[in-house]
């Protein structure tokens, strides 16, 4: 998974804790992918759609470009992260998996508003025939806090300042070879 940033980690758990965390939610997110929504711009999601041909690879490259954040915002984005991926789904099935997924692809928002990820298809894996649809998907995590409610005298797990963002724009581009 490449190096795992700690600076955000609680204090109150050690560093290999913390690594341990990090790794199992990137994890769940892989071995979810129904978690992540589809992106889109002003002007709609950016979709490709293509009848796959014999002996075709194919390269996919994406990128978010999202509207730059106040001061205030950034502060409160420090170890947050935005998720994105590519899936490559058949039309005529309906599957949350999709038929190729992406890696991956994360940027701490307190520092970066331009996500760029690549992903390869090799030849062989796709059906040559059908119809297929690249789309991007994202997850954004919600800060969530556990506070102690003292008029229902219990713990709530509230939402905290929900921050929205906004795409500014996408791009997509997919290189298809003969091979």
């Amino acid at each position: 998974m490449g190096c795992i940033n700690t600076d955000f980690c609680d204090g109150a758990i050690t560093k290999g804790e913390c690594i341990k965390l990090v790794r199992e939610t990137a994890e769940c997110l892989i071995n979810y992918p129904v978690l992540f929504s589809e992106i889109a711009a002003n002007d709609g999601p950016a979709r490709y759609s293509f009848i796959a041909r014999n002996n075709e690879s194919l390269t996919i490259d994406w990128q978010v470009i999202l509207e730059s954040l106040t001061e205030a915002q950034v502060e409160k984005m420090e170890g947050v992260s935005f998720y994105t991926l590519v899936k490559v789904e058949d039309e005529d099935e309906a599957t949350t998996t999709g038929d190729h997924i992406s890696m991956l692809n994360i940027r701490d928002l307190d520092n970066a508003f331009s996500i760029y990820g690549l992903t390869h298809v090799p030849k062989g894996k796709l059906t040559p025939g059908k119809k297929y649809t690249v789309k991007i998907y994202y997850f954004f995590p919600e800060t969530r806090v556990c506070q102690w409610n003292s008029s229902e005298k219990a713990y709530e797990n509230t939402v905290e300042d929900k921050i929205t963002l906004k795409v500014k724009q996408l791009f997509l581009n997919i290189v298809r070879v003969k091979e």
